[in-house]
């Protein structure tokens, strides 16, 4: 496909990688339980890759589609429909 979208995934999939990588603090005693489940940096980095998806989610649908309607032998400036 094209260059850029192969980009744009690696971009998203190591944002993910980075917001997802905090594993979990193990718990020693039933009294930490009642403090705050996750800590801080845990939950921005969780945040930041949520939000690197759904910020990246209609740039590659875009490019999905242009590339889709380049293989039906249309360009830019190219209007299309569907009948049905």
């Amino acid at each position: 496909m094209n260059k850029l979208f192969y980009i744009l995934m690696l971009t998203v999939l190591v944002l993910l990688g980075v917001g997802c990588n905090e594993s979990a603090k193990s718990v020693s005693s039933p009294a930490a339980t009642t403090q705050a489940p996750l800590d801080w940096e845990y939950q921005i980095a969780y945040q930041r890759g949520i939000e690197a998806v759904n910020w990246a989610t209609p740039a590659v649908s875009m490019i999905n589609f242009r590339d889709a309607y380049f293989t039906l032998g249309g360009g830019f400036n190219t209007i299309y429909y569907l009948s049905q």
